[in-house]
């Protein structure tokens, strides 16, 4: 039979939160680390020994937040890794044409291979720039992340990271590191909850929380496919700023079903078997029937 053993939880929301012993030192020893919020991130080092079912770089995180919240900043600060100063990456898939035509007359981008985002401050989402999506070829190599250069998905435009040693540039643009992202990881809202005033979760909420009840308002039609969101692996319609706004072609679609078909084919000069294709969600190829 197994000892028990006093178990701590420190959670920031429910799916956010690592668990920790004490040993016989005194000293903590975590049991269990939660990459939700994290695990997007493309490692910032090759975890060869991997002890754990999460990256190394995962349990480093939650490390330094529990020194910086339970024993203060300095001893946070000895926590803190080299890599902790590294742009923030993500390793996008490149798996359809669509995605592809996006860096159409650019090098370095093909078929089935990847590439990485650098996860911009977020200062920039209010600003000008609100709408930039940076990309690079990929590449393991971490050193060369800060001098890369990187191409707006939308525009091609080039651009590279500010860097505080060097002179400025123009096209220059500040990029969030992995520190950065370990840092506000330990300030996301749950929105799904209510605090003890019973107003819903902030970013500094503590304490017990309360199931938050659920008021329907403007009801609006959607479809599964909405948007490409992690379909096939990392896509790159996850991005901030890419364009993952689609019509709903089911809400156009469903007023179809009710319509008689030799009327609709009379008004808009189609043929009754594409207006039945139509109707029954099926591909088909219009063929234009006119009414004399």
């Amino acid at each position: 039979m197994r000892k028990q053993r006093q178990l701590f939880a420190y959670s920031v929301s429910s799916k956010r939160y690592c668990m920790f012993i004490e040993n016989e030192n005194g000293q903590r020893e975590i049991v269990k680390a939660s990459a939700h919020g994290l695990g997007f991130l493309y490692p910032p080092f090759e975890d060869e020994e991997r002890k754990h079912k999460e990256h190394q770089w995962i349990w480093d995180a939650w490390e330094y937040i529990l020194a910086l919240e339970l024993d203060g900043p300095e001893a946070a600060r000895a926590k803190r890794k080299a890599y902790f100063d590294l742009p923030a990456m993500m390793q996008i898939a490149i798996t359809t044409p669509a995605i592809l035509a996006r860096f159409k007359g650019q090098s370095g981008f093909r078929p089935l291979n990847f590439m990485l985002a650098v996860q911009l401050m977020g200062e920039i989402s209010n600003g000008s720039q609100a709408n930039l999506c940076l990309v690079t070829p990929f590449t393991k190599d971490r050193s060369a992340w800060k001098t890369a250069i990187y191409r707006d998905v939308a525009s091609g435009e080039e651009y590279t990271l500010y860097d505080d040693g060097a002179p400025s540039k123009p096209n220059q643009i500040d990029a969030i590191c992995y520190g950065g992202i370990i840092e506000q990881h330990r300030f996301h809202p749950e929105p799904k909850f209510c605090g003890a005033d019973g107003q819903p979760c902030g970013r500094n909420t503590r304490g017990l929380l309360e199931r938050r009840h659920v008021q329907i308002g403007r009801k609006i039609p959607i479809r599964k496919e909405s948007n490409r969101r992690w379909e096939g692996g990392n896509d790159a319609t996850i991005l901030q700023g890419y364009d993952v706004e689609q019509p709903d072609s089911t809400a156009t679609r469903g007023s179809f079903d009710y319509i008689q078909i030799p009327w609709y084919g009379l008004l808009a000069g189609i043929s009754q078997a594409a207006v039945q294709l139509f109707r029954d969600h099926r591909q088909c190829d219009f063929v234009w029937h006119f009414y004399l």
